[in-house]
């Protein structure tokens, strides 16, 4: 910049030059997240059977009659009767019964009212693809903010779009993909909190707070998964603002955890007793408290992930 060349017009200047390698940065990222919503939709599509966790991800967003549940595990007579019955939304829009079935289950609701949503706009229809464009939608999400991550990292252009190819030729992404539960939505809330704080950590990030607390209550109503995360990642951040001696961030940090942590857990109070009692809950503090059999097991897990 010239001395007499103000400041506005270069930074105008300097923008111009930057506007085509922003879109050739956006370009990748754009063919790719298409390349996941038609992988999605085709590994679906593909499905010829479906485990019981997937039907349970219907039954539970569908049906809106508690006394239609107990017919569910008996014989139906007529194959598309069950379907019908099971697997469609009967009343549409009913949030308040999505949140009875969960409470009588051993999971949040989140999944199943934006399943029942999809399934509201097509009642008396069952189709795979409406379970099919959540993992779709929350994966391209992935993508993103995995590619921001490597963005902070340092990763040049090339580094990212070959890393975030990867991701959408992973093996552990299509099954992923294919498999209709809310573990590709609980991936999405992980990296985006992974993002936030590796972001922070740069630069203030604009609206952190409202972002960070967003995540946190979401990703709690998604799976008790996630608070294994919460509790590392959170954990993690809070020693680099304790030994940075930055008190206002340590302040802001922890109270937007827990506010987003005790609002979900106070817009849906049985998922305590689900974390303390139920038997998902038993063996996951089973699991936490066997810290000797850690190593074994991520031993087994590599054995037998070939």
């Amino acid at each position: 910049m010239l001395p007499h060349e103000p400041v506005g017009h270069a930074i105008e200047q300097a923008g111009k030059h930057a506007a085509p390698a922003s879109r050739r940065i956006e370009l990748p990222l754009l063919l790719l997240s298409l390349c996941l919503v038609i992988l999605t939709f085709c590994l679906v599509n593909a499905k010829e059977n479906v485990f019981m966790d997937e039907m349970l991800s219907y039954t539970r967003a569908c049906i809106t009659s508690p006394d239609i549940q107990d017919e569910l595990y008996q014989t139906q007579d007529d194959p598309a009767d069950f379907f019908q019955h099971f697997l469609s939304v009967g009343e549409p829009f009913r949030y308040d019964v999505v949140y009875q079935n969960e409470a009588a289950n051993v999971h949040p609701p989140l999944y199943y009212y934006l399943l029942h949503t999809i399934c509201s706009l097509f009642p008396g229809r069952f189709s795979l693809l409406f379970a099919g464009a959540i993992n779709a939608l929350f994966a391209v999400g992935t993508l993103l903010a995995l590619n921001g991550i490597l963005r902070l990292l340092g990763a040049d252009e090339r580094v990212r779009t070959v890393l975030c190819l990867f991701y959408v030729l992973s093996p552990g992404v299509w099954n992923g993909l294919s498999f209709l539960r809310m573990y590709i939505m609980l991936c999405f809330w992980i990296t985006v909190l992974t993002w936030l704080y590796l972001a922070n950590e740069r630069g203030p990030v604009r609206l952190y707070g409202l972002w960070l607390f967003l995540t946190v209550f979401y990703g709690i109503l998604t799976h008790h998964h996630f608070l294994v995360y919460l509790a590392g990642a959170s954990l993690t951040y809070l020693v680099i603002l304790l030994l940075r001696r930055d008190g206002r961030t340590i302040l802001r940090h922890v109270w937007v955890v827990l506010a987003g942590s005790l609002c979900a857990l106070a817009s849906f109070p049985p998922m305590v007793d689900q974390i303390l009692h139920s038997d998902r809950g038993s063996e996951a503090q089973q699991g936490i408290a066997n810290w000797q059999g850690y190593l074994p097991r991520i031993e087994w897990f590599f054995n037998h992930s070939g």
